[in-house]
């Protein structure tokens, strides 16, 4: 009788070791990972890209989720067989007990002493796994949270653009706020932001969120821009307070180093040569802003902007043949990219129409055209842009006079100044 239950006893343990073995933590199935990167794209300017950022999004956490819900079925077999393990393991133990208190073998109490301490290591390997799969369990809640909040964001962010459009720029504002409550780190919801702060004049808010686009994305070209931009115009609002050319000078090191960085990311970013060419222009190194503004237009031949600046800087230099032939070209690319709505802001088109127009003497035509624009017109710096040209053009009217001028800069700001005043609520 002892015999036969030594001999039970052993075949039982070598049972249990063998299926130990097999599930032993250098098993595949233990030591699968648990992490998954989830990239994401570096999101664009505009409505469309955002949404495919959204559905991308989705897609990631619909993809993580599923392959955390893989993992964690998986563990759960794992420790499943390990509990199996641990209760048959525990029973064959118990029997060698017995058996070993029949029999009164010594290698018996030895059998027992190792099982335990191989019963211990498989407690500890069940609750490193349970632990696994408690962060698998956090992590579907964390993605599930993500995408919950990316979603509601990027809703935000597109009905703030449609109120943006709409001229509803304090309703824009307070939903991109609200997007950005939801992801504080996201670049885009942050040059958004950065945007349309700097189209109200509040330049300081403006710079502070698009600096933060800009270190969250280093190769966000179109932030970098939005910087220099916001940037200039609060050099050149403390400019008009203090006449302090030195401090201005400075600020616009700055503003010449961020637009450089949008066009060595994006060597023929023509908007980003153009305002290069602005900025040289206000510091009166017309020969550089000459040059910016044709690198512009060499990046994008349709550029009526860059060609009525060079136009601009010609009239201003006393080249009025070389001006007006430019001219000449602004309008007919102005006019045909009206007519096929090639722009997104199509109030720039109709400026650069206008001015040319005002260039070759087409007063009544111009003034419509400028009338048009101011309708479509957002934004404060935007006016500010237009009077900056005009006031450009006023400097040198003794020598190359412009009829119409004074009556254009009279309707741009008044344009500028119904802009500033917010709209009487209807009763």
């Amino acid at each position: 009788m002892q015999k036969r239950l030594f001999t039970l006893s052993i075949v039982l343990l070598l049972i249990l070791l063998s299926i130990l073995l097999i599930t032993s933590p250098s098993s595949p199935v233990v030591a699968y990972s648990t992490h998954q990167a989830i990239p994401t794209d570096t999101p664009t300017p505009d409505a469309n890209a955002i949404l495919n950022q959204a559905n991308a999004v989705a897609t990631q956490a619909v993809d993580a989720s599923a392959h955390a819900d893989r993992e964690a079925n998986e563990i759960q077999s794992v420790i499943n067989i390990i509990n199996i393990i641990v209760v048959l393991f525990t029973a064959a133990l118990a029997i060698i007990g017995v058996a070993g208190g029949i029999v009164g073998v010594r290698s018996f109490r030895d059998i027992e002493e190792k099982g335990n301490a191989r019963l211990e290591k498989v407690s500890e390997i069940a609750d490193e796994i349970e632990n696994k799969k408690q962060e698998i369990d956090a992590l579907q809640s964390t993605l599930a949270q993500e995408s919950e909040n990316t979603n509601r964001a990027i809703s935000y962010l597109v009905l703030g653009n449609q109120l943006w459009e709409q001229r509803k720029r304090d309703q824009a504002i307070d939903l991109y706020i609200k997007a950005r409550k939801l992801r504080q780190h996201d670049p885009q919801i942050n040059y958004a932001l950065g945007r349309a702060y700097t189209g109200v004049g509040r330049y300081e808010q403006a710079i502070e969120y698009l600096t933060l686009a800009v270190k969250e994305d280093t190769e966000f070209a179109q932030a970098h821009l939005q910087l220099g931009i916001a940037t200039r115009s609060q050099a050149d609002q403390t400019y008009e307070k203090t006449r302090d050319e030195e401090q201005r000078d400075e600020d616009y090191r700055e503003v010449i180093n961020h637009l450089k960085r949008a066009t060595d990311l994006q060597p023929n970013y023509d908007d980003a040569l153009g305002a290069l060419g602005g900025t040289y222009r206000r510091l009166k190194k017309y020969q550089l802003s000459l040059k910016y503004y044709r690198q512009a237009l060499n990046a994008n031949p349709q550029s009526s902007y860059a060609r009525g600046n060079v136009a601009l800087l010609a009239w201003h230099e006393g080249d009025l043949d070389t001006a007006r032939e430019a001219f000449k070209q602004t309008e007919e690319i102005a006019t045909e990219r009206i007519n096929t709505h090639m722009s997104e802001e199509l109030y720039w088109d109709f400026y650069d129409r206008a001015m040319a127009r005002l260039a070759l003497g087409q007063k009544e035509t111009a003034l419509k055209d400028y009338r048009t624009a101011i309708e479509l017109t957002r934004t404060q710096r935007d006016f500010q842009s237009v009077l900056d040209g005009l006031q450009f053009l006023k400097e040198v009217e003794q020598q190359y006079p412009m009829d119409g001028l004074d009556e254009v800069i009279v309707l741009v700001r008044r344009g500028k100044e119904e802009l500033e005043t917010p709209p009487t609520a209807s009763v």
